[in-house]
């Protein structure tokens, strides 16, 4: 299946919970996919140190690329965990294209 992408296409991005749910001190991986024209400039959040209150950040992954005609594919994961037995509502990610 080829895509095809016209000038001015915009950018979508998609996030992922694997597992969807942990016990405490367990960690989770977020994965942030963004799909785009490849040559916009895409720009994903930088956590210091907890996305919410209670859900913190150990780590974000390198970026995983792959391009496919005129379409970039970027998958960022971020790695989490939470000490608090509750459920997290969590917000939308901001990912920029340097214009949205």
């Amino acid at each position: 299946m080829n895509i095809s992408y016209a000038q001015g296409q915009r950018v979508s991005a998609t996030a992922t919970v694997q597992p969807s749910e942990i016990l405490i001190g367990e960690q989770a991986l977020i994965n942030l996919q963004v799909i785009a024209p490849k040559d916009k400039e895409i720009l994903f959040p930088v956590y210091n140190d907890s996305i919410v209150a209670g859900l913190e950040v150990l780590s974000m992954g390198n970026s995983d690329t792959i391009i496919t005609d005129d379409i970039r594919t970027i998958n960022v994961k971020y790695l989490v965990t939470s000490f608090d037995s509750t459920l997290y509502y969590v917000p939308s990610m901001p990912v920029s294209d340097g214009k949205d």
